[in-house]
This record gives C-alpha cells, structure tokens and sequence, in this order.
C-alpha cells in the first residue's frame, strides 16, 4: 500500500525537474538572446 505513493511522488519529482528544466533552458535561450542583441 505503500509504493504506490512513493512512484506518484517520485512522478511528481520528474515532473518538477522536466519543468524546471524547460523554464531554465528558456530562461538561459532569452538570455542569450538579449545579449547576443546588445553585442550587435
């Protein structure tokens, strides 16, 4: 009875770090962008 919640958490955990994966990547992506705009 227990693993089930231990599986749905560690989904949850994924799930978090594929987010903040993405946010971080599009985070870094305008970074970039802005200062690729600046150096021009």
């Amino acid at each position: 009875m227990k693993k089930p919640a231990r599986t749905k958490r560690a989904k949850t955990l994924k799930v978090t770090v594929r987010v903040l994966k993405v946010s971080a990547l599009k985070a870094f992506e305008t970074n970039v962008s802005s200062i690729s705009h600046i150096s021009k």
